[in-house]
């Protein structure tokens, strides 16, 4: 790595330099740093800008003419020298290991980045960013653990990517580029007992270029596409069993878990239900667990299940089509259609008839006044007309209710 540094002094409405100009070069870092000065009656402003900058490989670059308002600098020519191979796999070496190597477009690929260091501490470590275009990159875990070899300690730490390329045609893993400093002990200390530490020398290594066959969708295909080696449906009611009774709901639940996907990739699921049936639907839960094993989608819809009139109804069944990526065919995970018997509203909640007992005056008690709140949902009063009734037992006593 290497500092590029843009300094203007006095320059007025000052704009940061584009830097679009230079290829090859990558920007890791950049910062800003404004100052003023004043020496007796002089003031000096000065605006710099500081990219840390890194070449990918060896060979010549040309950082050019940088314009700062009215001015700009001097183009500057690079020289990238290789690093010996051997040096750089005498401390640090970086592996890749990408599985599979032939894929779908949406079809997951695990990328496991592994970093070696041997027989020497290291500090200040850095790797390049993992991006890739045309592809979603997802960090699933990151883990070291340390061995001893020949009498020498090994570091070792691996970080697993699962990658989800967008389309087909080849998907090219780039180089990751590793950067660390030796740690060198002295063997001085002070009356403290602290030892000392420097700075040693700074260590590079790459990894090397892979690329991945992203294969088109098979021919014909027009389902939903949703390439995975296991998709499970599940089913749950509350209550379980149910029992559908006119005018009062039942939760139907429908679960939907998929490897190697997001749970953004599984589908919608579409439901046309009977007339006498009314259904709610909640916002669905969608969610992505992170593990060893990849990525596992989940999407979860819930329905509020309200009959209007008693009688045999039937549910319609549900199934969702995926790419089976071990078989290389097509295959459907359903839930077969359900019959219930849908019971009337409950007899006790028939009408009861007045009392035609005459109140006799001198039994009349003060007047108490008791509001009772009677709240009930839109779905209810609109949609299905419920009808209800609020019995109360009262004794010399006025009830208001609204």
């Amino acid at each position: 790595m290497f500092q590029l540094r843009v300094e203007a002094k006095n320059v007025d409405d000052a704009e940061e330099p584009d830097l679009s100009g230079i290829t090859g070069l990558q920007i890791l870092n950049r910062s800003v740093q404004n100052q003023t000065s004043i020496v007796g009656t002089s003031i000096t402003r000065t605006l710099s800008w500081t990219y840390i900058m890194i070449a990918p490989s060896s060979g010549d670059y040309l950082i050019p003419a940088l314009k700062v308002g009215n001015e700009q600098s001097t183009p500057i020519a690079l020289k990238v020298t290789a690093y010996s191979q051997n040096q750089r796999q005498k401390y640090v070496s970086l592996d890749v290991e990408v599985v599979p190597k032939k894929v779908y477009p949406q079809q997951q690929i695990l990328v496991r980045l592994r970093i070696s260091r041997t027989g020497v501490q290291l500090e200040n470590e850095t790797i390049t960013p993992f991006e890739l275009k045309g592809a979603l990159v997802e960090e699933l875990s990151q883990k070291s653990h340390q061995t001893v070899k020949n009498g020498k300690k090994h570091k070792i730490t691996e970080i697993l990517y699962a990658v989800i390329p967008e389309k087909s045609g080849t998907l090219v893993i780039p180089q990751v580029r590793y950067q660390g400093e030796i740690i060198q002990r002295g063997s001085s200390q002070n009356n403290f007992g602290n030892i000392f530490q420097k700075r040693g020398q700074r260590i590079f290594s790459t990894s090397t270029t892979q690329s991945v066959e992203v294969k088109p969708l098979p021919t014909g295909f027009k389902n939903w596409w949703l390439p995975t080696d296991k998709l499970v449906i599940e089913e749950k009611w509350q209550p379980d069993p149910p029992v559908f009774r006119v005018g009062e709901p039942v939760t139907r639940t429908f679960a939907i878990f998929a490897n190697g996907v997001s749970g953004n990739q599984i589908p919608e699921l579409k439901f046309d239900y009977p007339v006498t049936l009314k259904g709610y639907a909640d916002q669905p839960l969608i969610e992505t667990e992170k593990s060893e094993k990849g990525l596992k989608g989940m999407r979860l819809e819930k329905w509020a299940l309200i009959p209007s009139q008693p009688g045999k109804i039937e549910l319609p069944g549900v199934s969702v089509s995926w790419w089976d990526i071990k078989s290389d065919t097509l295959q459907t995970a359903a839930i077969s259609p359900k019959i219930f018997d849908i019971l009337p509203v409950l007899e006790n909640l028939q009408e009861i008839p007045e009392e035609e007992t005459p109140i006799q005056p001198d039994k009349i008690m003060p007047t108490k006044i008791i509001n009772i709140n009677l709240e009930l949902t839109n779905i209810l009063l609109e949609d299905i007309g419920l009808r209800f009734r609020i019995y109360l037992v009262c004794n010399n006593v006025d009830v208001v209710y609204k």
